[in-house]
């Protein structure tokens, strides 16, 4: 309450920073380079596998198509990708009108979304083993199916593609578009709707060059046999994404776990979390200890990454092990699978809206030790040592 709010008035500049960039020292150019860079970036994670699956679904439903409606059908995809970037922009500025908190990725946190995903990931899933056709709405057939167009469904797949595909690289986009996000979650309107756009249209490039030069697509191989094997190892990718979203959708419906974050029985073979509490914080930190705080998620991916390679690895894993029997460390784990405004505020106080989160406390810097959001062994180490007392 009071005490966490006092904490965090008084907490200096930090000598280490996770962004590339300082968001209150940077022109706007710099920030827009930086959010279309980030949302490039993107095309290439391995972990958003439904962008790979939707943009393969739509070069394959390329045949019979004129080099114009060819380009259309990839302006349409890159116009689903800049749209859904331009909703969630909207969506954010009306939940910060309405005083709620904000944060990237939290559509993940909402039981309804997930559940519509689900669905559409479904309908795409069956339709590319042609299972099921999307239906298109009659309004919108004559343009669903442009001339000299025999198959598929036309440009709303391809539009529809393209908004699933944006909305579905959230979870995986923290540690490239960090900065991005900071700056739009944290000025104006305007802003928050151009450095959005900028991501998207980042996002949306590979669309946009196929859609300026066609002629890339004749590059592929012939169609053949093993665009039928291709389209069903695509389905596979798509319902283990449903899998997913389906095991997220339960923890959120399931009732909360009711464990006592006093109960901490020493474990000798792994570490011992603590769960996120800002006035044990304070009260550890009086006591000198040290503290290291990981806000994660069940959507998390990049979260998933740092546990999995870094934090329950050695040598980061044995090391906090002998702190924490020392007595001198605490690791505290926030869990941010379900919306918490204690969670949220915490990260809002270190202008942070976006998970992986890592910090450490310590004696010796008892305000924080912010950590990038992709951890490796070396830089977890050095900041314990860092956080300790300073040799005399």
């Amino acid at each position: 309450g009071s005490e966490m709010a006092e904490f965090h008035l008084t907490i200096p500049p930090r000598t280490k920073t996770p962004l590339p960039v300082d968001p209150a020292e940077s022109g706007v150019l710099t920030i827009l380079a930086i959010a279309f860079l980030g949302g490039l970036i993107l095309n290439l994670m391995p972990c958003v596998l439904p962008v790979l699956a939707m943009k393969m679904s739509a070069v394959l439903n390329v045949s019979g198509r004129t080099r114009a409606n060819l380009r259309l059908g990839f302006l349409a995809g890159a116009g689903g990708i800049v749209t859904s970037f331009a909703l969630l922009a909207l969506a954010l500025v009306l939940m910060r009108q309405a005083g709620n908190q904000i944060g990237w990725g939290i559509q993940f946190q909402n039981p309804v979304f997930l559940g519509m995903m689900i669905v559409l990931l479904g309908f795409f899933s069956l339709s590319l083993v042609d299972l099921v056709t999307i239906p298109v709405p009659r309004f919108v057939s004559s343009l669903s199916r442009p001339s000299g167009v025999t198959g598929g469904n036309g440009l709303a797949s391809d539009f529809l593609a393209g908004m699933l595909a944006a909305i579905l690289t959230t979870p995986c986009s923290a540690p490239f578009v960090g900065t991005a996000v900071t700056t739009a979650l944290t000025g104006s309107t305007p802003m928050l709707f151009v450095i959005f756009l900028a991501m998207g249209i980042g996002l949306a490039s590979p669309w946009l060059i196929v859609s300026l030069f066609p002629g890339l697509v004749a590059l592929l191989p012939r169609p053949g046999r093993w665009m039928i094997w291709l389209k069903r190892s695509l389905a596979l990718l798509l319902v283990g994404t449903m899998l997913w979203l389906g095991m997220i959708l339960g923890t959120l419906l399931a009732p909360e776990d009711s464990v006592d974050p006093s109960d901490n029985t020493a474990r000798i073979e792994s570490i011992d979390w603590a769960l996120f509490d800002p006035n044990a914080l304070v009260a550890h930190l009086a006591e000198g200890h040290v503290v290291f705080i990981d806000v994660t998620a069940d959507w998390c991916i990049t979260c998933k990454v740092n546990k999995t390679l870094v934090l329950d690895q050695a040598p980061v894993a044995k090391k906090m092990i002998e702190l924490q029997q020392a007595g001198s460390f605490v690791p505290m784990q926030g869990d941010w699978t379900r919306s918490n405004e204690q969670i949220a505020s915490f990260l809002a106080s270190h202008d942070r809206f976006g998970i992986p989160f890592n910090i450490v406390y310590g004696p010796a810097m008892p305000n924080g030790y912010l950590l990038p959001e992709l951890l490796n062994s070396a830089v977890v180490l050095e900041a314990l040592e860092l956080v300790t007392e300073p040799p005399k």
